[in-house]
């Protein structure tokens, strides 16, 4: 097949060039000439924006033409138009998505009418570059583009429900194989039953607070081959008489729990959250808290405090070696009563700041899918080996590894006491 692609040796050019080569297709490029072009392909020194500049694409014939240059699919009509459309087909590709222009590609009277069925249609000669001819894998989401107008398209094939934030929390302790109890707000509604029903089934002591005024927080998550390509987030703040409600349950509890992990995903179900650490601690209870925001006050007294890298960075500010993040992390740990300052820090492990010094846990993780929930992990598995009495520096090290499986799983997800255990 007779291929003309403009822009193809930048940025998401390259590797769709790369395909396209290794499955035998005759490439013509069409650039400005500013970039090296792959050895076996036709190079056309051009530019579009003028008569003079489209001059080398005179005459020329072409199966099918791709866009990658990153401009709008205007600019690519005075090409196509010199080259003899509308009987060729044309593809407009960014790093965002895959554009088949309905009008200037008109589909085989036997391909789908449907547009959501659309890219991966047929058409004669193979000349339709869908999915099926071209793994676009890295060219997320699809779109089509008609009349000018660029519309999002997504075709639901599956979905499922799983606990987020606190509750993903817990599930990871309930897996490791810890008694666990939730406290949490919920609305009075079909997500806070689900979320029940999900917790339950984790084996996790949900005590649910219903306030009817709110509606059950929702994470959306939008997936496309392991690649999360949006989030939707449904959300309101609970009551302060539910809140209180909480806040009673949470000290009548305290004497049963072995430790106390506060997950703050600011949302308002821990408004009163220095006075639960106060009671936690009065009562000798360990109290872990993932942080969120930059007013790491309301965490003063904590035993551990979790926050990510780019969480620390927003409060304590940036940082040129580990001996500057050492000493920020130190002031602070010192400056709010803690006992310990946990810094997770990505694709560098996580290093744990305590009176001893400095405990530091290279990363883990074998192949990352997913991030999310990583953290949740993290603090739970602490919670889970404190509560049995594993000092801190080991603790982190269990959690390390933890958080380098959870990352190879899509998802919130968790980890089972069987992974952990280290290959022989």
């Amino acid at each position: 097949m007779k291929i003309l692609v403009m822009g193809g040796t930048r940025f998401v050019g390259r590797p769709l060039v790369a395909q396209l080569l290794s499955q035998g297709h005759d490439l013509t490029l069409f650039t400005r000439g500013r970039n090296p072009v792959p050895a076996g392909v036709e190079h056309l020194s051009g530019d579009r924006s003028s008569a003079e500049g489209l001059a080398a694409l005179e005459g020329r014939r072409f199966d099918v033409i791709v866009d990658s240059s990153g401009r709008t699919v205007d600019d690519s009509r005075a090409v196509i138009e010199r080259t003899g459309a509308p009987s060729h087909r044309f593809v407009y590709v960014s790093s965002a998505g895959v554009y088949a222009d309905s009008e200037l590609w008109p589909l085989h009277e036997d391909s789908p009418t449907d547009p959501q069925s659309r890219h991966s249609g047929k058409l004669d000669t193979e000349a339709w570059l869908s999915a099926e001819t071209i793994p676009f894998t890295s060219f997320r989401p699809t779109y089509i583009v008609g009349a000018g107008n660029y519309n999002p398209v997504v075709r639901i094939e599956r979905s499922e429900e799983r606990p987020g934030g606190a509750a993903n929390v817990a599930r990871n302790a309930a897996a490791l194989g810890a008694r666990t109890r939730l406290l949490c707000v919920v609305g009075d509604d079909e997500a806070g039953v689900a979320l029940e029903r999900l917790l339950s089934a984790e084996h996790v002591h949900a005590d649910m607070h219903r306030d009817p005024t709110i509606s059950t927080t929702v994470k959306l998550r939008v997936i496309s081959r392991q690649q999360q390509l949006m989030r939707i987030d449904f959300e309101t703040l609970p009551s302060h008489e539910v809140l209180a409600a909480k806040l009673a349950a949470f000290e009548e509890a305290l004497p049963e729990s072995d430790v106390v992990i506060l997950s703050d995903y600011a949302k308002g179900g821990l408004a009163h959250i220095e006075r639960m650490i106060a009671s936690a601690r009065a009562a000798g209870k360990p109290v872990l808290v993932d942080p969120k925001g930059d007013d790491y006050d309301r965490y003063r007294g904590a035993t551990l405090l979790t926050p990510n890298r780019n969480e620390f960075r927003q409060v304590a500010g940036s940082w040129s070696d580990d001996a500057t993040l050492a000493d920020k992390a130190q002031r602070m740990r010192a400056g709010l009563g803690l006992e310990a300052l946990l810094v997770t820090r990505s694709e560098e492990g996580m290093t744990l700041f305590d009176a001893d010094g400095v405990h530091h846990q290279p990363t883990h993780a074998r192949e990352v899918y997913d991030v999310s929930g990583a953290g949740d992990t993290v603090i739970a598995t602490i919670g889970v080996m404190l509560a049995c009495g594993t000092p801190l520096p080991e603790a982190m090290r269990v959690a390390n590894r933890a958080a380098g499986i959870v990352v190879g799983k899509l998802g919130t997800a968790v980890v089972h006491p069987e992974e952990l255990v280290p290959p022989t």
